[in-house]
């Protein structure tokens, strides 16, 4: 089923993907740092489609450009898991195939 775009979704962050975004990234917005400090550890950080998918472009970037093999590493798989999280939203609650071969999501 779709979000909305202002409901709060959930991803479990490590301690190290915690320290990853907060010390690793050049860029953060102090508003996304701030959630994130302010979470528990053992409670899994929620924000907004849309600060997810601005993290996850801050996460790629700086995938990209490090020289840092470990470091990249440890971006890329960050990476993957914010993409998953923004892809099973992406999905179609359902697909009609109608004559013709005409789809429609709904």
């Amino acid at each position: 089923m779709a979000k909305k775009p202002d409901q709060k979704v959930p991803l479990a962050l490590t301690e190290a993907e915690r320290n990853l975004i907060l010390e690793d990234l050049l860029y953060v917005e102090d508003a996304c740092a701030l959630v994130i400090r302010a979470t528990p550890s053992e409670q899994p950080v929620r924000f907004a489609l849309d600060d997810w998918k601005y993290l996850e472009g801050y996460i790629f970037t700086e995938a990209r450009n490090t020289r840092d093999k470990r470091l990249k590493k440890e971006l890329d798989r960050l990476h993957a898991r914010i993409r998953s999280l923004l892809e099973d939203d992406q999905a179609p609650t359902s697909l009609k195939i109608y004559p013709g071969g005409n789809e429609t999501e709904e």
